[in-house]
């Protein structure tokens, strides 16, 4: 019985390993948009970066460790957010305004172009950190 517990605790030790961020800096597709009722704005409020109309030769590119693509709610209003992403808590603070609603984060160069409804609702992008937590504690309750 211990013997299958450490093994599903390496399990889920190698699924958290495997969905770390690297720490070298990857190339990301960074914008905002689009509300057509604002001025139009490169990064804050561009009518390239909605999956709809996306046109990757007029968004700015940034570095980061990982990208990110969301689709985002503000009061109300949808639109599409893509950029870097480093997960630190004044990322999170920054944005507590916002309800981000789908999305993805990945780990290669421009690997957020790809269409943020198509992405896991944010819950799911925490699933192993999760798995890993029920496994370190089950055993101490089985004790």
């Amino acid at each position: 019985m211990m013997h299958k517990m450490v093994s599903l605790l390496l399990v889920a030790v190698m699924v958290v390993v495997a969905t770390l961020p690297s720490a070298e800096s990857v190339k990301c597709y960074t914008c905002i948009g689009y509300d057509p009722a604002a001025p139009e704005n490169d990064l804050s409020n561009s009518p390239s970066c909605p999956q709809a109309s996306l046109n990757l030769s007029a968004l700015t590119i940034t570095e980061g460790t990982q990208c990110k693509a969301e689709l985002r709610d503000y009061k109300g209003v949808k639109n599409t957010q893509r950029g870097p992403y480093s997960g630190d808590s004044t990322e999170r603070t920054r944005d507590a305004d916002f309800v981000t609603l789908k999305g993805y984060i990945c780990s290669t160069d421009f690997c957020n172009n790809q269409d943020p409804n198509h992405g896991a609702p944010t819950t799911a992008l925490c699933l192993p950190l999760f798995l890993l937590s029920l496994l370190t504690v089950l055993p101490l309750r089985l004790a």
